[in-house]
């Protein structure tokens, strides 16, 4: 699911841009490539996961897009959804909330297994979304549409809310009968739709919100006055834990598959394991077969030997069918961060730069360039720094918070950097003499105990963290 942006008006003192989640169905033995673009705007429709499920659904009970969710042989639907997506903080697969939605899809579609992955932007122009979202591009270049299609949006000397939306839905709708069928891909055309209304999943969302990351009274509140709603977030993210495969790249992979075991609630687990493991397609891998990219070790990194590249060989990865055979790999980020943990006191003491030869040396493990790989451990230190910061203001608060007790003295009001974003304390309400640590917002640099944001250890601190506010924003 990837985005394109077109500006529908001039500059402007609210916002007025359209954007277009594109969708590309890749062909398949009994379907053809499916384009598809779903066209929404800022204050009509949000820029969350809750959206994304509600425009899928749309999508699949579209008379035009409703193919590639079905077998025409058999005219059952498939039983396994494959999504590669941008990996922002509205799809990426490590997101809670993306993952919640998808567990979601995952149960009441009735898959056997559902997989998201983030794709790699540095080759995006090998990416077929890309060239569609460049087909859009030239299909709305000459097009202008004013936000003021029902009237000015300015009431009173201040915006009105109401006229803004009634104008961007026209707006929509003005670009969906300009834009639609836009050639694209190989003889294909852009099929565009109007952004879903997903008001109830929004209510829900921000139910699972307060459910996983809410504090302690406020989820207690919860299951008290919405007993049913409780139960629902509880099954689904109890699901989530049951099926989601743990022995892959968490941060970039997000995978639900069949347990089988018959308390399940998933459908297809009730009905008991098949006699035979399924695989991907007819003769292809087994289903639990994920093909992450393993460097091939004929192929290395300053070979001068290699078939396919002139000079000097930069490195290649085993293709599909060599990696069938059980190949154990990592990742160049987890090939990455392993030699930084190993070093991680002499990457802190030199600002997160390894010397010469272990850089080179990580740059042959991983294919990367030795600039690539300076730029992931300086990454790494960064984030080294943060937890560490936080660990210290965490204990030197637990100290302070001692001393003023054996004084019999309240502490001093400090400015708003001493307390936590969430809760607004110094210390948790409930966190005893344990030392709690805090995390750091990516965005607005603002400070919060782990526990008030839903994280339970400090292993499970993200390398990329955004609180509430910041994740929220219309980017």
């Amino acid at each position: 699911m990837e985005t394109t942006t077109t500006r529908n008006d001039y500059v402007n003192k609210y916002p007025s841009n359209l954007q277009i989640t594109s969708y590309n169905f890749p062909s398949t033995t009994t379907t053809g490539e499916v384009c598809a673009g779903v066209v929404k705007a800022p204050g009509v429709h949000a820029k969350n996961a809750a959206q994304h499920y509600a425009d899928l659904q749309m999508l699949e009970e579209n008379e035009e897009t409703r193919e590639v969710f079905w077998n025409s042989e058999t005219q059952e639907r498939k039983e396994i959804e494959c999504a590669r997506v941008d990996g922002s903080f509205d799809d990426g697969p490590s997101h809670c909330e993306v993952q919640y939605w998808w567990t979601v899809r995952h149960l009441v579609t009735s898959c056997q297994m559902t997989l998201v992955t983030s794709r790699n932007s540095g080759a995006s122009y090998r990416n077929r979304v890309e060239l569609q979202n460049g087909s859009l591009a030239l299909g709305h270049a000459k097009l202008f549409i004013p936000s003021t299609l029902n009237g000015s949006c300015i009431s009173g000397g201040n915006i009105d809310n109401d006229l803004l939306r009634k104008n961007l839905d026209a707006a929509i709708n003005v670009y969906i009968s300009r834009v639609n069928k836009t050639p694209c891909c190989a003889g294909t055309v852009i099929n565009l739709y109007k952004g879903a209304d997903s008001k109830a999943y929004q209510e829900e969302n921000d139910f699972f919100k307060i459910f996983l990351k809410g504090k302690k009274e406020e989820r207690e509140k919860q299951k008290k006055d919405h007993p049913e709603k409780y139960a629902r977030a509880q099954a689904i993210w109890n699901l989530r834990k049951r099926h989601m495969r743990t022995d892959v790249p968490l941060k970039y992979i997000f995978c639900l598959s069949c347990c089988y075991q018959p308390d399940c609630e998933h459908s297809l687990c009730r009905k008991g394991k098949p006699t035979e493991e399924p695989t991907w397609y007819v003769g292809g891998p087994l289903l639990s077969f994920l093909p992450v990219p393993c460097p091939d070790p004929e192929r290395c990194y300053g070979s001068e030997q290699c078939s396919e590249c002139n000079g000097a060989c930069y490195g290649h990865y085993l293709k599909l069918d060599e990696l069938w055979n059980d190949v154990k790999c990592c990742l160049p980020s987890e090939v990455i961060l392993a030699e930084y943990d190993k070093h991680r006191k002499e990457a802190i003491s030199m600002h997160g730069i390894l010397d010469d030869n272990c850089v080179q040396d990580l740059a042959k493990q991983t294919l990367l360039s030795p600039e690539e790989v300076t730029m992931w451990l300086s990454h790494l230190n960064t984030i080294a720094e943060n937890r560490k910061k936080g660990a210290e203001k965490a204990a030197e608060t637990r100290r302070a918070r001692k001393e003023a007790s054996k004084k019999l003295i309240d502490l001093p009001n400090g400015d708003d950097s001493e307390v936590c974003d969430v809760c607004k304390l110094e210390d948790p309400a409930e966190g005893g003499e344990e030392i709690v640590p805090w995390v750091c917002c990516d965005g607005c640099s603002q400070w919060s105990h782990i526990v008030c944001v839903g994280i339970e250890t400090e292993l499970e601190i993200p390398n990329h963290w955004q609180c509430f506010k910041c994740s929220e924003k219309w980017e």
